[in-house]
């Protein structure tokens, strides 16, 4: 059995997924799986990843029937898995060469952590760095995805939470992380790892006022149940909503800053009044 399983969802990507196959075999690691989960593709994604699978026996493809869309294509993938750490990327981001191993080392020299995740660079559709994202405490979870796009686990996590949540296909991720941190302990490196790509096609870019909208749905839901998150935690995971929710969902966006005031008064208050300096700073300046 390989130690590591890397589930590959892809569609319509035949452009981009021979990058994200490559940046596995380039791995300074042998010992991983490789489940291409094409989804019901219309171009030549799956012809690009049978050739792949002819040429390495470590990867293998599922072909959807029909197109089932991100989350459910991952417990797919993830059923056929038989490593004993589990990942998952996307067919136009990157690893860079050390990332499986970093990733499982770090989860063999940490028994008691579930979830390890890393930083990260952020590049154009040119490959050109375009910024970074470090690796954030765990705590930042309330209001952040904090674990990103670089990441490995147990497979007893993902067997625990029964896989991704079917029905929240562009926040599977974050419901993801916030279900299972409830249960297990998760350990940021600050190694970077990865690179993810920001492009016009890309999800997070191009239906960002739905996933805002669904993070509410994941903050209703999960907030309550995360018994490690302080009332600053908790402050902040509303105070974001609130901001987030403004141009959208006013009245909801006002709820949520009231709440944020009752829970950590003294934090709203010194950001209020910061927020005014800065404001009348800029004023007298421009005067």
């Amino acid at each position: 059995m390989p130690r590591i399983s890397v589930v590959l969802p892809t569609y319509n990507r035949a452009h981009w997924l021979p990058r994200a196959v490559e940046s596995v075999l380039a791995q300074d690691t042998p010992d991983w799986e490789l489940i291409i989960v094409n989804d019901c593709s219309t171009d030549d994604t799956a012809a690009v990843a049978e050739r792949f699978a002819a040429q390495d026996a470590r990867i293998h493809v599922i072909h959807n029937p029909v197109n089932r869309k991100l989350p459910a294509s991952l417990n797919v993938g993830f059923a056929a898995a038989s490593g004993g750490y589990f990942t998952w990327t996307s067919d136009d981001n990157l690893y860079r060469p050390q990332a499986l191993r970093t990733l499982a080392d770090a989860l063999d020299a940490h028994p008691h952590v579930g979830i390890v995740y890393s930083a990260l660079t952020l590049v154009d559709a040119e490959d050109r760095p375009v910024g970074t994202r470090p690796s954030l405490p765990m705590r930042y979870l309330t209001f952040k995805n904090v674990v990103g796009a670089a990441f490995m686990y147990r497979r007893a996590v993902h067997e625990a939470l029964g896989g991704y949540d079917e029905t929240l296909f562009l926040v599977e991720d974050y419901d993801f992380w916030l279900r299972a941190s409830v249960q297990f302990q998760m350990l940021g490196l600050p190694d970077d790892l990865y690179l993810a790509r920001m492009h016009d096609q890309n999800l997070t870019i191009s239906r960002k006022q739905e996933i805002i909208l669904l993070r509410e749905e994941l903050l209703l839901r999960h907030l309550p149940r995360l018994t490690w998150a302080n009332r600053k935690d908790r402050m902040e995971a509303y105070a974001l909503m609130a901001l987030e929710l403004r141009e959208i969902a006013p009245e909801r966006a006002r709820r949520y800053q009231m709440q944020a005031w009752r829970l950590a008064p003294h934090v709203m208050a010194r950001r209020a009044l910061l927020h005014w300096l800065r404001r009348h700073t800029s004023r007298t300046s421009s005067a």
